[in-house]
């Protein structure tokens, strides 16, 4: 980053005539340049799909086999070397035929012949500025990505340190509640049902932070089965009363999207409806929408819960917000997750629900087929 100011651009000098090519470069001889010779436009194509680095071409319209306009139009439809700038150089002068061609095949500006010295070296100067920006750009975003890198590695780390131990509580805890539970009191009751609590929430919140984590990062999308992918969800949860699931999802054909947030997305869902439902009668709807005119699957998730009042809507998909005293043992992590998925996957969500009625969650991913 310090060195930025002493970078050298990469210009790439497309001329036939090797007498062109040197005056070029005795041009450019005292500015911060790196001067490339390209005596054909195949040469031209072949150094920059050789070299990522190039910041500037100069290129001359009127050579033989492939002129100056056929090499801009190359350039212009490839997908890694259409980002360089190009300035055609033409002894051709105002000619508004071939400045229209010039323009249309990628060309950002133009020279005329003779060239002019103060003029080429303003136009080389400016674009200099512009390879600089990009040139930190690029480092700015490696730099991210290493950081990013290091962030998961730490994360992990955390949420396996941290879950073992609040695991190893619950249990512990749990056994002694069981062994001891007609020897203790009603208050000593009342704290080992605390510490309990406490040590699933921690569970719960780890968890929460590592989906998170890992549902920032891009996901290559695959062809999968929802209907597959909710089965397993809910042949995971557990609950100690029944839930009668009711699914209509058999008319759903494949989608190809990320599983890994379709997973965690159901599993939040399904968890919170459980979580906050009827400790009997719970009902579980999951219903799937898929139209054949839009790419984008509706699916609503409904329970029969205690409903969540109106004035929680608005906030309640927001980092750390809760749905009231009912929700105190949410980490108000796992909504914010969902949202942030969904719409990473260009879709949205809301939700309906009515007090001591249910809630539904209604949201939408888009199939990337």
């Amino acid at each position: 980053m310090e060195n930025l100011d002493k970078l050298l651009i990469p210009v790439l000098l497309v001329d036939d005539q090797p007498a062109n090519l040197l005056a070029y470069e005795t041009l450019l001889e005292d500015e911060k340049v790196e001067t490339i010779r390209a005596n054909s436009g195949q040469e031209a194509l072949d150094i920059l799909n050789n070299r990522a680095d190039i910041g500037l071409i100069l290129l001359d319209i009127q050579m033989p086999i492939m002129n100056g306009i056929e090499v801009a139009e190359k350039i212009k439809n490839s997908d890694t070397i259409n980002h360089v700038p190009i300035i055609f150089v033409t002894a051709l002068g105002e000619n508004e035929e071939w400045k229209k061609f010039g323009y249309e095949s990628g060309a950002i500006d133009y020279l005329g012949k003779p060239i002019k010295k103060d003029l080429l070296l303003h136009k080389v100067r400016s674009f200099r500025e512009g390879y600089k920006n990009r040139m930190k750009l690029e480092f700015l975003n490696k730099e991210l990505i290493e950081k990013q890198e290091l962030l998961d590695k730490f994360v992990y780390i955390v949420s396996h340190d941290l879950n073992a131990p609040a695991r190893q509580m619950t249990s512990v805890a749990e056994m002694l509640k069981n062994d001891l539970g007609d020897k203790l009191n009603e208050a000593d009751m009342q704290l080992m049902n605390m510490i309990i609590k406490s040590s699933k929430n921690m569970s719960h919140l780890v968890k929460d932070l590592f989906a998170f984590c890992k549902g920032t990062k891009n996901e290559n999308p695959e062809l999968i089965s929802v209907h597959d992918i909710i089965d397993d969800v809910i042949s995971n949860q557990v609950s100690d009363n029944p839930i009668n699931f009711i699914l209509s999802l058999d008319h759903l054909n494949k989608i190809k999207t990320s599983p890994s947030a379709v997973r965690q997305i159901f599993d939040n869902l399904i968890s919170n409806a459980i979580k906050y439902g009827p400790k009997e009668g719970l009902e579980i709807q999951i219903i799937a929408n898929q139209s054949k005119d839009s790419k984008l699957v509706e699916f609503l998730v409904r329970d029969n819960g205690p409903g969540i009042h109106e004035k929680f809507h608005a906030n309640l998909f927001e980092m750390l917000n809760t749905a009231g005293s009912k929700a105190s043992n949410s980490t108000g992590i796992g909504l914010y997750i969902v949202k942030t998925m969904v719409e990473r996957m260009k879709g949205s969500i809301s939700l309906e629900s009515i007090l001591e009625e249910g809630t539904t969650f209604k949201f939408t991913i888009e199939d990337q087929v």
